[in-house]
């Protein structure tokens, strides 16, 4: 998964069964997640999830990129991620999310006053 500096940053480390919170704030646990059930959403996490190994062993293949073309596009982009898939027989599948930060409601409260 290629991402930008800032995601790798705050959710692209090695996972290490900590807590509910690691579990949710991390990209390799929520993809392998993802890859499991079909989805990835706050009602999937639970305590007893946290270590759960099929989620663990998945998150090991995980791994996560800064890529600084989607750093250069700013922070709005900032969620932005390219992945690619190597499959067991060798072929590669790649698809690239274009995704804009929406702004923090602080930062619109500023704006109007």
């Amino acid at each position: 998964m290629h991402a930008s500096q800032v995601t790798v940053d705050h959710a692209g480390w090695k996972y290490r069964p900590e807590s509910l919170a690691s579990a949710q704030m991390n990209l390799a646990f929520c993809a392998a997640t993802l890859l499991l059930e079909g989805d990835c959403f706050v009602d999937q996490f639970s305590e007893r999830i946290v270590a759960d190994r099929k989620r663990m062993a998945l998150a090991e293949k995980v791994e996560v990129r800064a890529d600084p073309e989607i750093s250069a596009k700013g922070a709005k982009y900032r969620h932005s991620v390219r992945l690619e898939v190597i499959l067991n027989d060798g072929s590669l599948l790649e698809r690239s999310v274009e995704t804009r930060a929406a702004a923090s409601p602080i930062s619109r409260a500023r704006r109007r006053s």
